[in-house]
């Protein structure tokens, strides 16, 4: 299962999926085995501070899914927030925080839970490495195979397997609260991580304006949910567990009228992705984000 397949820090899982329940395999979607994060390769086109077009990859983004209005103005949005002593400059309705980018690869080919955690760290001045907190503060657990059955931690609380290689998987949303939370009491810091899933496209704009880098789950290629063949078991809870097969994690560090800027650890340079398409991978992976702030 090493490099599971097309996927290596693509992260997800459980809960109610954008139109895609948990247990379900999308319409015609073949699930590729796949770890935490899949080869940049294998997925579309993105050029360093350009824009998601969709490319050529396994499922296709649509190009041109951002065309078009959006419901909401972003004007709206931002209106809607209201004013705020920590709010960054929004200037011709686009922010973009200066977030140092990190690179998953080489050290952690599974690991861009860990290195979308420390970019935000990083930026709030926090001095650790993205292998200390895959490695110091992450809740891990190993996936345990027998003839009748594959046991896998449960990926809301604990990393499956090994973000730096071999069997190397994912953590949602909470698991990454509590790391976060792990290193900054270790470092004696009041501030606390928040788990935001849930949040709507205003919810995240408004974190964004007032500064704060966001950790979302999306699709690695931006397009529809896919699923491994094969179902896990939840070791803690004994109930099956239908796991994404091309799951990611990245970190919004702005936005533009029509776009999301995101720092992503498969890349070079910030990525600019289309609103819709943007929102479309989110809600794919269940609307999951954390952020850190003031306790």
């Amino acid at each position: 299962m090493a490099e599971r397949a097309v996927a290596a820090c693509l992260t997800g899982v459980m809960a109610a999926f954008g139109g895609v329940a948990p247990g379900m395999r999308p319409a015609g979607a073949d699930a590729r085995t796949s770890a935490s994060s899949p080869s940049p390769a294998a997925t579309g086109t993105v050029a360093s501070d350009g824009v998601w077009d969709g490319g050529s990859g396994d499922s296709g983004a649509p190009a041109d899914a951002a065309a078009g209005a959006p419901a909401v103005s972003r004007a709206a949005l931002l209106a809607s927030i209201g004013p705020s002593e920590r709010l960054v400059p929004v200037v011709d309705g686009a922010v973009r925080l200066d977030v140092p980018l990190l690179a998953q690869n080489p050290e952690l080919p599974n690991g861009c839970e860990a290195t979308s955690l420390t970019m935000l760290l990083n930026y709030l001045s926090y001095d650790v490495t993205k292998t200390e907190i895959a490695y110091d503060y992450m809740p891990r657990g190993e996936l345990v195979e027998t003839p009748a059955q594959v046991l896998a931690p449960d990926p809301e609380t604990t990393y499956i397997g090994d973000p730096g290689g071999g069997q190397g998987y994912y953590i949602l949303a909470p698991g990454l609260v509590r790391t976060a939370d792990r290193y900054l009491r270790a470092v004696g810091s009041p501030a606390r991580a928040r788990d935001l899933s849930g949040a709507d496209e205003e919810r995240l704009v408004a974190e964004l304006a007032h500064g704060r880098p966001v950790v979302v789950w999306v699709t690695i290629d931006y397009g529809d949910a896919l699923y491994f063949r094969q179902d896990w078991t939840n070791a803690e809870t004994g109930e099956a567990m239908t796991t994404y097969a091309n799951l990611h994690c990245v970190l919004l560090v702005g936005f533009t009228p029509d776009a999301f800027l995101v720092n992503d650890p498969l890349r070079d340079g910030v990525q600019t992705v289309g609103r819709d398409v943007f929102l479309h991978a989110y809600h794919e992976l269940g609307d999951r984000a954390v952020a850190v702030g003031a306790a």
